[in-house]
């Protein structure tokens, strides 16, 4: 895919200016244009032929009229502005991690992480708490920089870095767990991004001055994290956490909190991909968090895309790898007593 988008800095105090879009190549729909500055240029096709332009700085979004875009056509949108956020500065980076080399889906293990600086940072010596963001479905970067200053300004909250972690891959995000199939993300986070972070930054080197938080599937996952990887964090945040991810997946029908829900899951087994290209192809986020957790908690090299699952096709349990997947049942009263210990840390 070819992009050519030129851009026109407005002046001082501003994120956003003239954007104009020539010659835009489509080979599928949609598709995402990611640029530096500014961060996003997202271009959603809508009926007709028009297209909704959506441009971001990290999370300060500014959206634009709808406007008709062709090939090989110079288009030209309006001028718009938003004013800069006060705060602290954003910093980039790319890990090249060696936790994810091997991973069987041939994930890139080139990751980017996004740094928040709170303000004030550079003018002082002042060690800082950092918070962890793990994002939700698809993976896009997690970020809170504007609400977190206006927290600070406010005293609502101290001065922290936020570190938010790029979590997008082929096959809609990342669970952060381990899986020799689509990569050790779990020991990514903990033993690569977190050493990175305290190497090149001020911070507090202890779980007293580490949180991890997660919105969705990111939330669900920083749960999953506290409790199995204890003794890294001394706070997590849960936003919209997706505890349903395992209650219809291993529970029997009579504790399903929605008989209506259970059946989707049903469905959901019975239609399980079973390669790549039909992964690939797969818009159900069900079908992606079901493969996830297939080649996670019930991994078979020999299995298709590698996974082992509670039910089969039939709906029938698989007692076996029911048992596996139960073991990081959350949402069960006997597995939450099994790690009270941990969870009190």
């Amino acid at each position: 895919m070819e992009s050519l988008v030129k851009w026109e800095d407005p002046g001082e105090g501003r994120l956003f200016g003239r954007l104009r879009i020539a010659s835009i190549h489509y080979p599928e729909k949609p598709f995402h244009v990611f640029l530096n500055k500014p961060d996003r240029l997202e271009i959603d096709f809508l009926p007709e032929g028009s297209y909704k332009i959506s441009v971001g700085y990290f999370g300060h979004w500014a959206m634009v009229d709808t406007v008709d875009v062709a090939d090989n056509v110079h288009t030209e949108l309006p001028p718009f502005f938003v004013a800069k956020p006060p705060g602290g500065r954003v910093e980039e980076h790319i890990i090249e991690s060696t936790a994810l080399v091997g991973n069987y889906v041939g994930e890139d293990p080139k990751r980017r992480i996004r740094i928040s600086l709170p303000e004030g940072y550079e003018n002082s010596t002042d060690v800082y708490p950092v918070v962890y963001r793990l994002p939700g479905g698809g993976g896009r970067f997690d970020h809170s920089r504007v609400p977190v200053d206006k927290a600070i300004r406010e005293g609502r909250i101290a001065p922290i870095i936020e570190v938010a972690i790029d979590g997008k891959t082929q096959y809609a995000g990342t669970l952060f767990m381990n899986s020799p199939a689509f990569g050790n993300w779990e020991d990514f986070l903990i033993d690569e991004v977190i050493p990175f972070v305290d190497t090149r930054y001020r911070t507090i080197q202890s779980p007293q001055g580490r949180a991890l938080t997660g919105w969705s599937r990111g939330g669900w996952s920083a749960l999953i994290l506290s409790v199995f990887r204890p003794g890294i964090w001394g706070a997590i945040g849960l936003n919209d956490p997706s505890f349903w991810i395992m209650w219809t997946m291993t529970n029997d029908k009579e504790d399903s909190p929605s008989s209506k829900n259970l059946e989707k899951w049903l469905e959901a087994f019975r239609t399980v991909p079973s390669s790549l290209e039909e992964l690939k192809s797969v818009q159900d986020g069900r079908l992606h968090i079901l493969v996830k957790l297939g080649a996670t908690f019930g991994f078979d090299a020999k299995a298709p895309l590698w996974g082992s699952y509670p039910r089969n096709k039939n709906g029938e349990w698989n007692s076996e790898v029911r048992e596996k997947w139960d073991a990081y049942n959350l949402t069960r009263a006997d597995v939450l007593a099994r790690h009270k210990a941990s969870m009190l840390q």
